[in-house]
């Protein structure tokens, strides 16, 4: 499967729909990433498959996270 410049939501690598984005690491100005940023619903889908891998934890207080 190629990856490469793909965002990974929901269990699925896609392609951004966004603008080209350029990730250079600050030590050496290397390109770490290159790719399309995700779109307002692409990071919305993410956030909500991230909320649902979460199950009942996420309704959890504090409190009982802890314990």
């Amino acid at each position: 499967m190629d990856v490469e410049n793909k965002l990974f939501i929901g269990g699925q690598w896609i392609v951004g729909g966004g603008e080209e984005v350029i990730s250079t690491c600050p030590v050496d100005e290397s390109v770490v990433w290159q790719g399309k940023a995700a779109t307002t619903e692409q990071v919305s889908n993410a956030f909500e498959a991230a909320r649902k891998s979460f199950g009942p934890w996420w309704d959890k207080s504090t409190e009982q996270r802890i314990q």
